[in-house]
């Protein structure tokens, strides 16, 4: 939990400022898989638990259904990223 903010963080930048892209891109949507995989068992589990993202407050950001798609859809948005044609302009 101390290390992946600021792997987010790096890969974030590295997309952004064009640094190592294919790798910041591979890093995004692997976080991404990997996070959206958790919300879905989170989901299937039953637990009532809060995300924790863009949020102090304990009871904001409860995992639901609205979370693991709003997770599917930027894990494509970074397989994209990830594939696209080297040189090319997203």
């Amino acid at each position: 939990a101390t290390i992946l903010p600021w792997i987010e963080l790096l890969a974030g930048l590295g997309l952004l400022l064009g640094i190592f892209p294919r790798g910041s891109a591979f890093s995004a949507a692997l976080l991404m898989l990997v996070f959206t995989v958790l919300v879905g068992i989170t989901l299937v589990r039953g637990l009532d638990i809060s995300c924790g993202c863009f949020s102090l407050d304990p009871g904001a950001g409860k995992i639901g259904i609205q979370k693991l798609m709003e997770n599917f859809f930027l894990s494509l948005v970074a397989l994209l990223l990830l594939f696209s044609p080297k040189g090319k302009k997203i």
